[in-house]
Order: structure tokens, then sequence, then C-alpha cells
């Protein structure tokens, strides 16, 4: 009788072929890695959102701000047992200026349409209780990506937007919300200081370009290209100081010029201004700083290896503009006084009062929170090795984009070695600021000028060792006390100078800045064609020493002098100039 093949129990285990033992043996040789069964972590939450886009108007009932445009806002979150990620784009943003004539009408535009402008990725990760995070292990991991944008800076669009917030009461309501939340968000940083909260951080912003106008209608303008910064987090252990984290940022490629704009804006014609190297900052905060209490909790450096401004009297003439046309311009005389009276008030008097007993509350709360244990919390040290500025007779070429300057046409060149400045603070408010120079320089660099005659205006006197400093100056402040009254001391050590002093440089040196002043109705008037460029030296000396004699000639005397006949059309408001 043959017997009946038995069941195989749970209990009892199958042995497997021979040809797949020997695929196993095979695979251990090769120590080919091997599949895991591991099941990912289900998602609990998944957001998908998306708008094409909005459009904004600020105003009133009188005149229109601002016209905002925001397009393409995708949005994607979602979150399991273990993380959360959310991520944000915005497509693109734009805000104009409502008046169709004005030359200006793009105050906020993205340089070109191929990226996104904004691109956000956050993750917050769910770490066990009790788990010790290694180094390269975060709490938050935040990426940002940011893409070049154009802004025309003019100051009666500043002006405007703060008649805007001021007809609509928002300084109050703003401080309201802000002094409720406070307590809050107190109490959570100190919540997140103690958790030791690591946020990593991967930020690259193409910072924006910043077009200064001379004045709302001028082509000419300043133009400030403000590069590429990076920001990057890592974090280290100290023996001494415990857990660091360390920010390290980088702007590079920033540049400033004078510019002639076309119609379009576009750059027709370009003068570098400023040349710089990258600017590199490092900062340190300790994570633990109970731990460390004779170590600032935030420590801030900074390095700049070269700054080097070249102007023309064109060039300073333009920046002069700047600061008296367009800051000049404001948007308040264009405004019915009926608008400028309005005020939409949203809070009452009895919640004006429940904010300010909120705010008092809160300051006496943060003041309890606060150890009378003075510490340092904060340092700062800024050097910049190598600051200079040339001077150059005559204007700019204006033709042409960045055109070699001409060397023959130099006046005066500045220059200072290893500008320091430091800052330390403490918890009671005390601090000290200090500020060193190590050398300055001046020299004269006019063509004309002899070999043979002296060319150094200022430097060190030859009897002062070159080891020490030039110039030392510190400031400290001692904060009031029920003791004693706030203290305030200044003190400055400067190392003899050798200054040569030569009549005919420093009235060119005056002609130079007195000449390059804007007068009040340039805009108002077509500009004459430039002149052409000086040959010789002795040609611009000329030319200059006639304009001061003009300007002397008109000084006025005790002769009764009749007054000017009115203008027969009305003048430009933007083209008034107050000093």
């Amino acid at each position: 009788m043959k017997k009946l093949p038995k069941d195989i129990t749970d209990n009892q285990t199958k042995e497997p072929p021979k040809e797949e033992v020997k695929a196993i043996e095979n695979n251990e040789k090769t120590e080919k890695p091997v599949k895991k069964n591991d099941t990912p972590a289900t998602t609990s939450l998944k957001i998908k959102a998306s708008l094409e886009g909005f459009k904004i108007i600020l105003g009133s009932k009188q005149a229109r701000l601002f016209d905002i445009q925001v397009e393409g806002i995708t949005s994607d979150v979602s979150q399991s047992s273990e993380k959360t990620l959310v991520n944000l784009i915005l497509s693109d943003l734009r805000i104009f200026d409502p008046y169709k004539e004005a030359r200006y009408r793009k105050i906020i535009s993205q340089q070109g349409d191929d990226k996104d402008l904004l691109r956000v990725d956050l993750s917050l990760f769910n770490h066990p209780v009790g788990y010790e995070k290694p180094l390269d292990v975060y709490d938050c991991d935040v990426k940002v990506e940011f893409a070049k944008a154009n802004i025309v800076f003019l100051f009666k669009h500043i002006d405007a937007l703060l008649v805007f917030l001021d007809t609509l009461d928002k300084t109050k309501t703003a401080l309201g919300i802000a002094s409720t939340l406070a307590d809050d968000i107190y109490k959570q940083i100190k919540k997140l200081q103690e958790q030791a909260f690591k946020v990593h951080l991967d930020v690259t912003f193409n910072a924006p370009n910043i077009i200064i106008p001379t004045n709302s209608y001028s082509d000419e303008a300043l133009f400030l290209d403000l590069g590429k910064l990076t920001l990057k987090t890592n974090f280290r252990d100290d023996e001494m100081k415990s857990l660091i984290e360390r920010q390290n940022i980088r702007l590079e490629n920033i540049l400033a010029s004078r510019v002639k704009l076309d119609e379009d804006n576009n750059v027709h014609g370009e003068a570098v201004l400023l040349e710089c190297t990258e600017l590199n900052t490092v900062i340190n905060r300790l994570l633990y700083p109970e731990k460390v209490k004779t170590q600032p909790g935030v420590s801030i450096k900074v390095e700049w290896e070269s700054v080097h401004f070249r102007l023309a009297k064109g060039d300073y003439s333009c920046v002069m503009k700047v600061l008296m046309e367009n800051v000049s311009e404001n948007i308040r005389d264009q405004i019915p006084d009926s608008f400028q009276n309005e005020q939409y008030n949203y809070i009452t008097e009895k919640q004006r009062e429940q904010e300010d007993e909120l705010t008092k509350a809160v300051i006496k709360r943060r003041t309890e929170l606060v150890s009378n244990e003075v510490v340092p919390t904060l340092k700062l040290r800024a050097t910049i090795k190598t600051l200079a500025l040339t001077l150059y007779l005559g204007d700019s070429d204006m033709s042409t984009r960045r055109e070699p300057r001409n060397d023959k046409l130099k006046l005066a060149d500045v220059e200072i070695d290893m500008l320091e400045a430091m800052f330390c603070q403490k918890s009671d408010g005390n601090f000290k600021a200090t500020a060193l120079v190590k050398n300055f320089l001046l020299d004269d660099l006019r063509a004309t000028n002899k070999r043979e005659s002296v060319t150094r205006m200022m430097d060190r006197h030859f009897t002062v060792a070159p080891d020490p400093h030039m110039l030392v100056a510190i400031f400290e402040f001692t904060p009031k006390t029920t003791d004693a009254a706030a203290r305030r001391k200044l003190t400055a050590q400067l190392e003899s100078l050798y200054i040569c002093i030569s009549l005919d440089y420093l009235m060119k040196l005056q002609d130079f800045f007195i000449s390059g002043l804007p007068s009040g109705n340039t805009e108002s008037k077509p500009q004459p064609p430039p002149p052409p460029p000086a040959t010789t030296d002795q040609l611009e000396h000329d030319t200059n020493r006639n304009k001061l004699d003009a300007r002397l000639s008109t000084v006025p005397t005790k002769t009764p002098v009749p007054a000017p006949k009115p203008p027969t059309t009305e003048p430009n408001p933007d083209a008034d100039v107050e000093t």
C-alpha cells in the first residue's frame, strides 16, 4: 500500500530547491543588495491647489494708486507619519502704475519669462520623542529659489503707499494685532530654542535689479544689480559651545552703474560706478546658549575684499539729482484734500484700550521671563580690506555700454585700507561699538601734474610706525538702571597725519562738487547736446573757471533788482527742489 503524502504544517519548513540555494549563495558572494519589503509610510493627507491668477487695485473713489497682478499660484501639501511636505510656486508678480502715460509703468516685474518667480519647498520631519539627531538630520528643511526681478524705485510710490495706509488707519490696527500675538510668538520661540529646533536652509536668491530714476520723467537713472545671494545652513559640534548652527551667506556679482534708457526702458548707455568682490557673511548661533554663558548667542562675521567707486562729474550730478529730485517727489499734492481726510476706523475706542492693556501685559511678562543675569547676546565683526574712490574730470561716455574710462582725466584717488567695525551687545542692553582704520591715502592724479611735483596729498606721517591704526573710535552705552542714569562714552584716537595743502588742487575739488550740483529747472527745460569730451586738463580747468566766475557775478547786492516776470506756463511740480 502506498503512503499518502503528508500536508506541510505551519511549524514545518519546506527546503528550497537546489537551484534556489545556489542562487542565494551566488548573491551573497557578489554582494548584491537584497530588496527589502519594508512598507513605506502611508500618506494621511494630500492637498493640491492651483490658482490661475488674480488682480488687486489699490486706490479710492478719486484715484487708483497701484495695479497688482498675480499669476500662476500652485501649492501641494502632503502629510505622513514621518514628515510633512509643502511645495509652493509663484509664476509671476507684477505691480503697475495705473497712469497709462507714466514714464515708468512697471514698478515690479520679472526679468524674463523662462522660469517661475518663486519656488519654496518645505519639509517638516516628525522625529520620535527622545530621538538624538545626528548632525545631518534636521527638524525642518527649506529650499527657496527666486528668479531675477526688476524694481523701479520712485519715492512718490512709497509716498502713495503711506497715504493709502494712513487713510485706512492700518498702523494702529497692525499694532493691535501684533500685540495680541506677541505673547504666543514669544512662547513658541522660547520653546523652539529649548528644543534646539534645527532648520536647514538652502536658498538661491537672484537678487533684483533696482532702477532709481532721477525723477518720474527722466531717462537717466542709477542701476543697482544686487547680484546673486546664496544661503546654506550646516551644523557642527563643539566641545566648549555644544551644538552650533552656521549660516553661510554669499553675495556675488554686485554692480552699480549710471544708465541711459530708451523709450522701452532698455539700457542704451551705461557707465560703471561700483565694482566690488563677493561679500561673505558667516552667522553662528548657539542652539544651547544656557550651557555656555560666556559666549554670545549669535556671532556674525562679514568680510569684503575690495569695494571701488568711480565717479565722473556727470555721475556725481546724477547721484545728486536722485537725492534732490526723486526723493522730493510726492503724491500728496496730486490727491484731493477730501481723499486725504478720509479715515476708515475698523476698531473702536474700547478695543484700543484693551489692546493697550494687552501690550502692557506682554511687556511685563517679557520682563519677568528675562533673567537678571547679564550674558553676551550678539557679536558682530565686519571687515573691508580695501575701500577706494576715484574721481574723474568731465563726463562719462553714455553713448555705449561700459566704455573704459580715460585715465588721463583722473582727478583724485582715495583709498582706505583695512576698515573694521566691531559691535558687542549684552542682555541688559549694554553695547560697545568700535571702528578702526588702518591706513588712509589721498593722491592727486591729474595728468598735468609733473612727475617731480608732490602727488601724495594725505598719508600716515613718516615718523609714525606702520603697525598702529590711524583712526580708532569707540562708543560705549550703558542703559539706565535704578541706581544710575544712562551713560554714553565716545573715545577717538587719531595718529599723526601727513597733509599736503595745494590751493590749486583744493579749488579743483571744490569745482568738481559744486558745479556737479543740479539746478532746479534742469528737467523742465530740454537738455542741450553734451559738449565734446575734454582733450586736455587745461581746457577743463578754463571751462570750470568760467562757470565759477559766472556764479560769482550773480551774487545779489544792495542795489534793488526788479522782480522777475511771472511765467506764462504752469510750473512743473516735479521740478521743484527743496534744499
